[in-house]
């Protein structure tokens, strides 16, 4: 049996130029490119805090889920202070907006986010180049897999 595997090379990774309040506003956003300045993308869906419902009577450990916690996404990459889509995401911190974050991949699927950026920083040193990574909490998500 062979494996399965999507490659990372030819991901588009985009964010809209403009501000947003749903995620059903994706199909008219304009977006920009953010690929040649991203390589690293890291999804973490969020995981709910753990409440303690033992008692007295209990004989072992009792535990049940708490509140969800929301799912964040960071991309990291290099900081070029005048590339279009680091300066939406610069902006949607700066006025606390939301961005449509879209994610294609090679097979053809299509993840998009609705994002709140939470951090937004860069690094530099010496005899290397500016990095940037900036953390955006999800707020709702739309997934197209391949072919539909």
């Amino acid at each position: 049996m062979a494996s399965k595997y999507v490659l990372t090379k030819e991901t588009v990774v985009e964010v809209s130029a403009a501000a947003a309040t749903a995620i059903s506003e994706a199909s008219t956003a304009t977006f920009v490119g953010i690929s040649c300045v991203g390589n690293e993308f890291s999804y973490n869906d969020g995981q709910p805090t753990e409440v303690d419902v033992a008692t007295f009577c209990s004989t072992e450990q009792e535990s049940d889920d708490g509140l969800a916690a929301p799912a964040e996404i960071t991309i990291a990459g290099n900081f070029v202070p005048t590339d279009e889509g680091l300066l939406s995401l610069k902006d949607s911190k700066k006025t606390g907006t939301l961005r449509l974050l879209r994610l294609t991949f090679r097979d053809g699927s299509i993840f998009t986010y609705l994002v709140q950026v939470r951090q937004n920083s860069f690094t530099g040193q010496v005899s290397n180049k500016w990095t940037t990574s900036i953390t955006m909490r999800v707020k709702d998500l739309l997934e197209v897999p391949a072919g539909s």
